[in-house]
Order: structure tokens, then sequence, then C-alpha cells
């Protein structure tokens, strides 16, 4: 017997006070993030608002949904449903619903928790299904001080970049709304 997918239908209707993911029809509960994790999307949230204060694009933490759906229609029966831990979003009409993104953010930001595997697999095959520019996952699970950050342009397979120890400027963004932006993680290593 084969199990049923789940929609964002069926995400609205779990606890409010639980964060829950959808990746190809299978729910994921969501932990708590880390003291390390919080504070190094602080870190990047506070730059990224800074940096669009006045422009196109905008950002948002998590928790914040972000809804695929390939026929671009939006009825509910979404099968991808994720929070990302930052996003950017350039095109205003994605977020004119005032609830969530509808379609593909510019750019992505995962901080790792305890399951790596949903930002290095699931997750990053979903994004580069859906056309994600830029997808960067900054790994804090381990050792303090050894993160390292990871990007994967559209559909390319993740790749390590550098060490944040060793170099802790963000830089070389590919879209232009935002191709100077520059983020400083100095202050966390």
């Amino acid at each position: 017997m084969k199990k049923r997918d789940y929609t964002y239908k069926d995400y609205l209707s779990f606890p409010e006070n639980e964060r829950w993911e959808i990746v190809n029809g299978i729910p994921y509960c969501m932990a708590a993030p880390s003291v390390r994790h919080q504070r190094i999307v602080k870190a990047i949230s506070s730059q990224l608002e800074g940096y669009f204060k006045e422009g196109a694009c905008e950002s948002f933490p998590a928790p914040f949904d972000v809804v695929f759906d390939e026929s671009l229609k939006y009825k509910g029966d979404e099968k991808n449903v994720v929070q990302p831990d930052i996003i950017i979003v350039c095109d205003a009409k994605k977020i004119e619903n005032g609830q969530r993104c509808e379609g593909t953010p510019d750019l992505i930001f995962e901080i790792t928790s305890s399951n790596k595997e949903m930002d290095f697999i699931f997750k990053s095959e979903l994004y580069g299904k859906n056309w994600v520019l830029e997808y960067y996952v900054i790994d804090c699970y381990g050792i303090e001080g050894n993160e390292i950050l990871f990007e994967q342009i559209l559909k390319n397979p993740l790749q390590p970049v550098k060490s944040l120890k060793q170099d802790p400027i963000i830089t070389n963004f590919k879209n232009p709304y935002f191709k100077d932006l520059k983020i400083d993680l100095s202050a966390l290593f």
C-alpha cells in the first residue's frame, strides 16, 4: 500500500506550535535550532535588512513558508512547502498574498541543524528542480569554528566553497540586484 502524499492543505492543519516542512509529499517535523544556528541567522538577517532597506528585494528569516508548485496555480495541493532559514525575494508578486512565498526565491540560506540530510540532499534537489539561482548552506553542526560554506548555483551540485573561520565574508553573489552584497560574519568566527 502506497503512503499518501501530504500537501499544503495538510500542512496548514498541523499544530501551530510545531515547525514542519513537506518535501515531495513527505512531512518532516523540524527540531528547535541551536544557539549557534540562531546567531548565524541573526547575523546574516541583520546585514540583509540593512542592505535591502530600499530596493526591489526583501529578505525573510524563518519561519516563513515557501511553496513550490510546478503548475504555478497554488491551489493548496502543492507537495513542497519549506521554511528556509533565510530567503531573498525580488519579485513582489511572489509574496503579494501576504502569507508565504509562492514560487522560487532569488536566494536561499540554510544553516544546518541536526538533520543535515535535509539541507544537503532533499532541499538541494528541491531547490535545483525549482531553479533557485543561489543556495548557500552554512554547516555549523559539529565543532564550533569549523563552519564551512557550501554553494549551489542553479542545478549544479552543492559544493564546499570555503572555511568561514579562514574567510568569514560571503561575496560574489550572482543576482544583479545584489551582486555587490557582502555578508561579514567575522564577529562570529
